[in-house]
Parts: structure tokens; C-alpha cells; sequence
């Protein structure tokens, strides 16, 4: 198949498996011009200070960082998890503690919260039809769906999305207790949505209503990608971008992973997988709760937003998972 051609925007909350898909996107020599950070698996300080320095690790010097959104649409106040993950799942930094090198460029651009969408705006309407991939929160997007109105589709050619427990129990969701849902024939267990789906809920709503029909990696998907230690204990690689990657999986397992007895999830950088065409898409429509109650869950539905909806078959996730790691300069 044939490499991408387009512009790149890369939309992501710096954390571990976003620092992955850095990498990934950069390695594979997808032509990305901008990373937007948002709010989500930590603070945006920290999100736009890694994506800054893994750019400066990987020599991108042509990269910038434009810095997003701090913050979801609606800041709603749940009994449940909070919107960010505890230090004791990413690290203070996001990135489980690994200290990076400050950046060798300049390459940060900072508007301030009232200005950054416009002057995302200008880039996007230079660049002229841009792909635009989301691994975190769909914030930004929804702000360029609210600037560009339905003029949106003439800028954004595809939509790659990262989020969404559709047919699958999620990652967050608890303490709301309640069997008279609907819109399900079954239960809603406690966990019913997935983080980036949780995180703004109304950002999805957005962003799925804006006619795009994107690609969704949901975490139905994403809980056949994932790596155990011996598994990442056998990588190896003589490039710097292989070699980060190797150590981050290493921090996040001896951070979290090996106690609570987890493995190295691969949303993010799977996500990058599927905008290259790796693995299948079905078409689907799907919708978003953005009330309170199971506040963030997707659902199948007949009458909701067109999406393709990434999967891939047994026998494909060991080959993909490997052509990953290889495009990351990474052997096994």
C-alpha cells in the first residue's frame, strides 16, 4: 500500500502508549507536521513537554507542538474516577518517570487557550486537506468542528480515532448503580466507558456528528494488543526511538503493570496501525451518553453517527503487533 501523502496532525495526552504512537508516526515516516496535546492521561504541561522532547529525542525537527486544551468542554462532577490517571499508573510526568532531555529546538507553540484554535485553524487551511488522528480526548477536534462548522469536511480528508467501549465493558464509569438501562438488553457493568471517551464526552458527540464517518479504534479492539514482560523483555534495538520505547514499557510495567498483574496496552500506537491500513474496518454507527448517569458510554445504534470500526482477526494481532515494533526499529 502506498504511504500516507497528506499533512499529519497528531492529537494526543502525552502518557505512555501516546509517546508510543510518537514515535510510531515519526519512524514510520508519516508525514506529520503538527502534534496538538490535550488534557486526558496527564496535565497538558506535561503532555506538550514529552511530545516536545520525544520529537527532540527522534532529531523531528521540522514537528511542531501547538499546546491544546487543558480541559474538557463540560467539566462535570462525578462520583466516580477523576478525569486524570493517579500518578501510580503513568508516573508524576505521564511517561512513568522517565526524565527525557529537554528539546534540542524551539519547536513548542503556545497561543493560550483563546487562540490556539485559530491559529490551528490557519495551519490546517494552509497545509490544505489535512488526516487528523486523535489518541486522547477529542477536545481540539470538537473546537475545530465548532470554528469550521460544516465547512469542516473541506479541511480534514480522514478521522482516526482512539476511544469507545462499544460492545465491550470500558475502563472508568463507577459508583452509579442502576439495571433499568434501555438501550442495552443486559446490565451496564460499573466500567462503562472507555478512558478518552470519558474524559469528554461531549467532545465525541461533536466530533462523531460532524459527517467525517471515522475510523474508530475502540477498546474492544485494543484488549487483543497488548505485550507481556517476557515479550518486551526479548525487544532490542540499536536506534534511539526503539531504544526509548523499549524502556518506557519496562517503567510502565515496573511502575504498575507487574503488580497489579496487567500487561503493556497498545491503544495508541495501534490506532497509528490502522490509519496505515493495518488490520480491517466494518461500517457502524455508534452514539455517546453525555449525562450523568453512565456518563461517557458508546453504544451500538441504528440511528447514531457512521463510523468504520477498526477490528483485525486472531490470526492478524501477532503479525501487527510485530510490524509495530519494527517500524519503531525494534526487533524480537
Amino acid at each position: 500500500m502506498p504511504p500516507p501523502s497528506l499533512p499529519l496532525i497528531l492529537d494526543c495526552d502525552t502518557g505512555e502508549d501516546d509517546a508510543i504512537a510518537i514515535v510510531l508516526s515519526v519512524m514510520a515516516g508519516l508525514p506529520l507536521k503538527y502534534i496538538v496535546t490535550c488534557h486526558g492521561n496527564t496535565s497538558l504541561d506535561n503532555a506538550t513537554r514529552n511530545s516536545s522532547r520525544i520529537l527532540s529525542l527522534l532529531d523531528a525537527k521540522n514537528i511542531k507542538v501547538i499546546k491544546g486544551a487543558a480541559k474538557p468542554l463540560e467539566v462535570h462532577k462525578l462520583e466516580g474516577p477523576d478525569f486524570m490517571c493517579g500518578e501510580d499508573f503513568l508516573g508524576k510526568n505521564g511517561i512513568c518517570n522517565i526524565e527525557l532531555p529537554e528539546s534540542k529546538y524551539d519547536n513548542i507553540l503556545d497561543f493560550g487557550d483563546d487562540r490556539y484554535i485559530e491559529e490551528l485553524v490557519k495551519r490546517i487551511k494552509t497545509e490544505g486537506p489535512v488526516d487528523y488522528i486523535i489518541t486522547g480526548p477529542c477536545t481540539n477536534f470538537a473546537r475545530l468542528c465548532e470554528y469550521f462548522g460544516n465547512d469542516i469536511k473541506k479541511y480534514i480528508n480522514s478521522l482516526t480515532i482512539m476511544g469507545g467501549a462499544v460492545y465491550v465493558r470500558g475502563t472508568r464509569g463507577a459508583g452509579i448503580k442502576n439495571t433499568s438501562f434501555e438501550r442495552d438488553k443486559t446490565d451496564v457493568p460499573e466500567s462503562w466507558a472507555e478512558f478518552n471517551f470519558y474524559c469528554d464526552p461531549k467532545a465525541i458527540k461533536m466530533t462523531l456528528e460532524a459527517g467525517l464517518n471515522p475510523t474508530v479504534v475502540t477498546w474492544d479492539t485494543c484488549i487483543n494488543f497488548e505485550v507481556e514482560m517476557d515479550y518486551i523483555n526479548q525487544m532490542k534495538s540499536e536506534k534511539v526511538g526503539g531504544k526509548f520505547v523499549i524502556e518506557l514499557m519496562k517503567a510502565f510495567m515496573n511502575l504498575f503493570g507487574l503488580k497489579n498483574k496487567t500487561h503493556f496496552e497498545l491503544c495508541d500506537p495501534l490506532t497509528i496501525m490502522a490509519f496505515m491500513e493495518h488490520g480491517k474496518t466494518i461500517d457502524d454507527r455508534i452514539n455517546i451518553i453525555t449525562e450523568k448517569e453512565y456518563f461517557g458510554k458508546s453504544y451500538p445504534d441504528g440511528k447514531g453517527s457512521p463510523i468504520r470500526y477498526y477490528y483485525s482477526k486472531k490470526e492478524e494481532i501477532e503479525g501487527i503487533i510485530s510490524e509495530m515494533m519494527k517500524k519503531c526499529g525494534i526487533t524480537i
